[in-house]
């Protein structure tokens, strides 16, 4: 259900609610008929493309959104299992994004998101390279094991470690394709910092030796 917020004008605590329910989906790729995730669409009929933000997922499960001015709020109902870590990290670092989408007879159901630059524009950010590996690879994968909440609470945490770390050592959202990374397995990823280097060293042999 699409609501005003009325709270956020006022400081009064909200009790958290989540409106989801998880399913579970192995297909390898993301439509109407598979889809991301499902906004209701009860008391609003989304448009094709949608931005805004998820909200921060220990106060509410919605995604954001300006009409006239004023913030609205969309709750989730579904989600694929294997996408629950993704859309949690994107409420918590607030980032703006563009979903695209379908209005069905259960809701509005996401099929792709994209990262927008945080401004007035609807251009892509540089980093949505970066949130189109993570979403390439969990469509790839199986439907997580059912495990207990505190379990999941831990699972959150190291997913959310590792999109962090991938996302500072990917400039500008380009990743390495898989082949090339197979083709070398010493491929390593800089932060800006330049190597140091020797002139006096001696010349490396092997595969990097200058012959």
């Amino acid at each position: 259900m699409l609501v005003y917020d009325s709270s956020a004008a006022s400081n009064k605590p909200q009790e958290f609610e989540c409106t989801y329910t998880t399913f579970k989906s192995d297909s390898d790729t993301a439509s109407p008929d598979n889809p991301i995730l499902v906004l209701d669409n009860t008391e609003y009929t989304w448009e094709h493309n949608a931005v805004g933000i998820f909200s921060n997922p220990y106060r509410r499960t919605s995604f954001e959104i300006l009409v006239d001015g004023s913030t609205v709020y969309g709750n989730i109902i579904k989600i694929d299992s294997r996408f629950t870590s993704l859309i949690k990290w994107l409420g918590e670092n607030r980032i703006k994004v563009k979903l695209t989408g379908e209005n069905k007879d259960d809701g509005y159901a996401v099929y792709k998101i994209r990262e927008i630059a945080f401004n007035d524009s609807q251009k892509l950010s540089s980093q949505d390279g970066f949130l189109q590996f993570m979403i390439e690879r969990l469509l790839a994968s199986s439907a997580p094991i059912e495990t207990t909440e505190e379990e999941e609470d831990e699972d959150d945490e190291a997913t959310n470690a590792e999109m962090d770390r991938v996302r500072r050592y990917v400039p500008k959202g380009h990743l390495f394709a898989d082949e090339e990374d197979e083709e070398d397995e010493h491929t390593r990823m800089f932060d800006d910092e330049e190597e140091e280097s020797d002139d006096d060293e001696e010349p490396r042999r092997g595969r990097y030796a200058d012959d």
